[in-house]
């Protein structure tokens, strides 16, 4: 998910980053992309990526992750430790609103889980702030596999960063290479935190300088 509107390099910048550092190492069909099935697209550079830039996309992409069939979201965009947006009319989406379309909440002092997703990336400013993680039904704590385990859920974990990441249109090539290692390590299925690792190594460095991941830092894409 890209929020990239408008013409200009950094558009252009934008949209070659998430192309090529997510939806290539992902695989462009379904047969190069595993048991995965990737959300229809709505924009022409990148049959697989959707864009979130007015009230109908938005729309689109909640009722792309209330399918019971999507377990997986990665958004690049403009974030806060309560919302993800495009910075245009209509895009905002709060976590109160994922909870709800979801299903997750806090209900009489217990989390109530009706589509917990299995990996959560919201690659924006200060989105793990806050508890942004809870609307996906992921726990704001750091723990491992084996929590989940003990308590008879499938394991799951959120990344996302606490502070404000600021990019100038000579980053987004440094960065494409870390996407693109982050998600090729997953792939293989490398454990969650030696593919932060693996992104930092690539390119660019300040990709990790504020990460946080909530849940199960050694998740693997097929993991228990």
């Amino acid at each position: 998910m890209d929020n990239s509107s408008g013409g200009g390099s950094i558009a252009s910048a934008i949209n070659k980053m998430v192309a090529k550092g997510v939806v290539d190492p992902l695989g462009n069909t379904a047969a190069e992309s595993g048991h995965y099935t990737l959300s229809p697209g709505n924009t022409v550079w990148a049959d697989t990526a959707a864009q979130l830039g007015n009230s109908v996309t938005r729309l689109q992409l909640l009722g792309h992750l209330s399918n019971s069939s999507y377990r997986h979201f990665y958004f690049f965009g403009h974030g806060s430790p309560a919302s993800i947006t495009a910075y245009q009319p209509g895009t905002r989406i709060t976590k109160n609103q994922f909870a709800i379309y979801l299903g997750n909440y806090i209900a009489v002092q217990s989390m109530t889980n009706g589509h917990p997703y299995r990996l959560v990336f919201l690659d924006g400013c200060e989105t793990g702030k806050g508890t942004m993680c809870e609307a996906f039904g992921i726990p704001r704590k750091f723990t491992v596999n084996a929590f989940f385990q003990n308590v008879g859920v499938p394991s799951r974990a959120f990344v996302g960063f606490k502070e404000n990441i600021l990019l100038s249109a000579e980053d987004f090539l440094s960065r494409r290479l870390s996407l693109a290692a982050f998600f090729t390590a997953w792939r293989e299925e490398i454990p969650l935190d030696q593919c932060i690792s693996a992104a930092n190594s690539a390119g660019f460095t300040g990709f990790t300088n504020s990460i946080v991941v909530y849940g199960a830092e050694d998740l693997r894409r097929n993991g228990p």
